[in-house]
């Protein structure tokens, strides 16, 4: 595993977790905690190509009405040592110093104004390479291990900020081959039972094949109004300590991996459920840029992001 550049996976046990709305909320902050700029980019990729949500989020315009950008597909990710472009890199990177220069820029497309930073120098501070949902039919197999190392040595090589992978649900095995190769891992979560028990369960399966990583549980959407269940009112700090104790149970019993629950401390739960977000994803921080007045669900969220943002980026 490169312990030398931040690795990120933004990984959900089931879908509906709003594991794509959390990252792209939380990348801005982290485009500032890392000083991210275009000569040291924060390097996005969407590996979920079976719903592609940041794509559809970030992507979906640019790729849809311009017909001479390519789609980026997974395919291209796992072949891209195929293109020479690994060597050509290495090439132009003893060659010259110029950003502008470097060829894999061509394999991504800025887009740091989609997140409210301004000009050019604040689009190309953040790359993505999009998933293609047209196109699902994933090559990573056993072997994609080491093509996935060769993509994180490129991006260290590239002067990359961090790496940040959007992975796709469940037991796929593109994920687990990702998770093995990132520092750390960010565990969105919704409160339910199947949530809690099934992202245990997971971990339960497959840390013994894991190691060196720092995991962040971020339970997300979590309701702020009191919930009757049978005329009692469901107690939101046993869930709290339900979540924490499973999740340490779990991780304590394996060697070299690490649990933060600095999501869970200072009177922290989480991220709160924002009203608007049952209707129409937004990125708060954008928002704020932007002189817009958030609500006050969206500006506790406002600040729970940034939070998750600075516990991924402390060392």
């Amino acid at each position: 595993m490169d312990k030398e550049l931040l690795t990120i996976s933004y990984f959900s046990y089931k879908g509906g977790s709003g594991r794509s709305s959390l990252a792209y909320n939380t990348i801005p902050f982290l485009v500032e905690e890392l000083n991210a700029t275009p000569e040291h980019p924060l390097i996005i990729v969407d590996l979920d190509v079976d719903s592609a949500g940041l794509s559809f989020l970030l992507a979906s315009d640019l790729l849809d009405k311009n017909d001479k950008i390519q789609y980026i597909t997974t395919n291209d990710l796992v072949d891209l040592h195929k293109k020479n472009l690994f060597d050509e890199y290495e090439y132009i990177y003893a060659q010259h110093d110029s950003f502008s220069q470097m060829p894999l820029k061509r394999i991504f497309y800025p887009i740091g104004n989609a997140f409210g930073f301004e000009g050019v120098e604040g689009n190309e501070a953040i790359l993505f390479i999009p998933a293609n949902p047209k196109d699902n039919v994933s090559k990573f197999d056993e072997s994609g291990n080491d093509r996935i190392e060769k993509f994180i040595e490129a991006m260290r090589n590239y002067n990359a900020a961090a790496i940040i992978f959007d992975m796709p649900s469940g037991d796929q095995l593109l994920g687990k081959i990702v998770m093995q190769e990132c520092n750390k891992v960010v565990l969105c979560l919704r409160i339910t039972y199947q949530h809690r028990m099934g992202t245990k369960e997971y971990l339960k399966r497959n840390l013994n094949s894991i190691e060196g990583i720092t995991f962040i549980p971020v339970p997300n959407a979590v309701p702020q109004e009191k919930i009757l269940i049978n005329d009692r009112i469901v107690d939101f700090d046993v869930i709290k300590e339900d979540i924490r104790n499973s999740l340490t149970e779990v991780i304590s019993n394996q060697t070299g991996n690490y649990c933060d629950f600095g999501m869970f401390d200072d009177g922290y739960f989480g991220v709160n459920e924002v009203q608007r977000f049952k209707f129409y994803e937004g990125i708060l921080f954008r928002d704020v840029k932007k002189n817009l007045k958030l609500s006050d669900d969206e500006m506790k969220a406002y600040d729970a992001y940034q939070r998750v943002a600075r516990i991924i980026a402390k060392d």
